[in-house]
């Protein structure tokens, strides 16, 4: 059944309709169906946000319930994007969270409420919104897009790749895996989380093995579980977790109420600069390379959206989904001004969740318009889910035991799609090795010294030669193919 009472689009590659202009208005039912296996997916994913909660107590000395209100709120501005034409799932800025936790950390004061950390948040989310915006209103973002050669930006996605693989996975205490790890195998391998590894393994194979698009045309019943992506393998390796002593067992479901009471006057008070003052020089002036570096890696996230829109676009022909960096940027810096007025939000606000957008784009290329019609219908739906069952207190105590566990199934599929777009972008051994280069050492170093070491590479091995006119022309042509 399709609820949708709006206006069918134009046979062929055209939008969606939509009222407006650079700010493209969709209404569900509207100007698109509801797709309730988003709506559940959401649902049943809203651990992956909720996951940050624990980052923000610690460096800001807030309240869980502060948190929870904040990660709340923030989960519904995600879905301006949405809804005014930015097909991109919007997310944090998530591979500089331990950056930023580092910068406040620097501006710590005794107590309890974190007054320093929370203000120098406050400069540095102020200096990451007039960033954005600077960028949507000059065309900046479209144009840097464009400029920027294809190695640095497949090193970009590589390194914000096996960043997202090493912060899963590292064998030193601090990998998110070994906070749901329970057996050490011994030899090297150390601890490892049995539940965890089954859900990442059922998670890629829905996603993207080709056994799993066969059986979803033999088998209905397999269709219908992999409609909902990564939602039941989060569900079946929870489920293992709990039986095996991995994931602790939720207790007190129902001793909070039903609706939880967002506590938005409470946090207000406690973190607006309006009520806790502003930040000073010095707060903004060491913000200001933490800024630079976290909007390289937004960029990051910008190239990324862009390639799978792209890959939307190339197996669906019955609609057109339009990608306009410049709009990304505007609404990212809508989100970091308001949430930097209101209480600063640790993971900053970037333009994409990429986990998120691969569920959606994955289902939306498997489908037919009849199964699927418009992609908009999942990208909205995906944070209708996430945002309003945050706010059922009982579903929230029950995932809460299972944070880590979602943080890190969000972690190791970001990282396992921008390594294969990076590696799909270059077509040369030339520019394989620069993004190789630039790719370790982003996940090494950091943005600034990848950044710098791939223009060098570039300056050094590929600009004004024979091999970069070849490489440009052997693009032109696949391009003018597809």
């Amino acid at each position: 059944m399709r609820w949708y009472i709006g206006k069918e689009r134009e046979p062929g590659e055209t939008e969606q309709p939509y009222w407006g202009g650079f700010l493209r208005l969709r209404l569900p039912f509207i100007h698109y169906p509801w797709e309730w296996p988003e709506f559940i997916e959401g649902a049943i994913l809203c651990v992956v946000p909720m996951g940050v909660i624990a980052g923000m107590q610690a460096s800001f000395g807030i309240t869980y319930e502060m948190g929870l209100t904040m990660v709340i709120i923030n989960n519904f501005l995600y879905l301006l994007h949405t809804s005014f034409g930015d097909p991109g799932l919007a997310g944090w800025i998530t591979s500089g969270i331990p950056l930023y936790m580092a910068f406040v950390a620097d501006y710590a004061t005794p107590g309890g409420l974190n007054i320093g950390s929370i203000q120098a948040m406050c400069a540095l989310q102020l200096i990451m919104a007039a960033i954005f915006l600077i960028m949507a209103f000059t065309g900046g973002a479209k144009t840097v897009a464009n400029l920027v050669p294809t190695a640095i930006k497949s090193g970009i996605l590589l390194g914000a790749g096996l960043a997202a693989i090493i912060r899963t996975w590292e064998n030193n205490g601090s990998g998110i895996q070994n906070q749901v790890a329970k057996w050490d195998i011994g030899g090297g391998v150390g601890p490892l989380s049995i539940s965890f590894l089954i859900a990442v393994i059922l998670s890629f194979f829905i996603l993207w093995s080709p056994r799993s698009l066969g059986y979803r045309k033999e088998h209905k019943w397999f269709a219908w579980i992999a409609k909902y992506g990564i939602a039941p393998t989060f569900i079946v390796g929870y489920i293992i977790g709990v039986l095996i002593g991995e994931v602790p067992k939720p207790t007190g479901i129902t001793d909070q109420g039903w609706i939880f009471s967002l506590r938005i006057s409470e946090t207000y008070n406690a973190m607006s600069p309006f009520v806790i003052g502003w930040p000073s020089a010095e707060m903004f002036i060491g913000a200001i390379s933490t800024a630079i570096v976290a909007y390289i890696l937004a960029f990051g996230d910008i190239l990324v959206v862009q390639a799978l829109i792209d890959e939307s676009n190339n197996a669906r022909k019955d609609e057109l989904i339009y990608y306009d960096p410049n709009r990304a940027n505007f609404w990212s810096g809508i989100r970091d001004l308001l949430e930097a007025l209101i209480w600063p939000y640790l993971p900053l606000a970037g333009p994409q969740w990429t986990a998120g957008q691969a569920l959606v784009v994955n289902r939306y290329k498997q489908s037919t318009s009849e199964e699927f019609y418009s992609y908009w219908g999942g990208a909205t739906c995906m944070y209708w889910g996430m945002a309003s069952i945050m706010l059922v207190y009982p579903i929230v105590l029950l995932v809460k035991p299972a944070l880590p566990f979602g943080f890190g199934l969000t972690m190791a599929i970001q990282g396992y799609l921008c390594c294969y777009l990076a590696m799909e972008m270059v077509t040369t051994n030339l520019e394989r090795g620069i993004a190789g280069m630039i790719g370790g050492i982003l996940a090494t170093r950091g943005a600034t010294w990848a950044l710098l070491m791939g223009v060098l590479f570039y300056l050094a091995l590929v600009y004004g030669t024979s091999e970069e006119r070849k490489t440009e022309k052997l693009r032109k042509m696949n391009v003018e193919q597809e």
